[in-house]
């Protein structure tokens, strides 16, 4: 008479785990949470450059066209004129969510305003223009 073991075969454990690692390794690559996370922040900039040009835009037609000082064709950092926009335009003056770069204004010899995020991520640009 043979005697029958129950259970699994050590072959038969490394097959079902070596199929787990790769179904693993499959949702992480598919999921890619480090790139969700940027795109969200690059959203969070683009809402930001938004609300800055607008407080600009606002701030020039109470005004009579003149921008906030300190706006000129070389990028200056938001913080420059920030003293300018709020609370009057806008609650406070953003920061990037990484804390790492500030957002910048400068204003072109055509007179148009530009507002960028230089820390944009996943290789973006992130800038609107009035």
């Amino acid at each position: 008479m043979f005697k029958t073991r129950k259970g699994f075969t050590l072959i038969e454990l490394l097959v079902v785990i070596g199929i787990i690692a790769i179904l693993a390794g499959i949702v992480l690559v598919a999921v890619n949470p480090s790139r969700n996370f940027a795109s969200s922040r690059n959203a969070t900039r683009e809402h930001d450059v938004s609300q800055i040009l607008s407080a600009v835009v606002q701030y020039a037609t109470d005004n009579d066209g003149t921008y906030p000082s300190g706006i000129s064709a070389t990028p200056v950092n938001v913080s420059t004129i920030a003293t300018d926009l709020a609370p009057t335009y806008m609650p406070s003056v953003p920061t990037d969510p990484k804390g790492e770069v500030d957002y910048t204004v400068s204003q072109d010899t055509e007179g148009r305003i530009t507002v960028s995020a230089p820390g944009a991520e996943n290789n973006e640009t992130i800038s609107v223009t009035q």
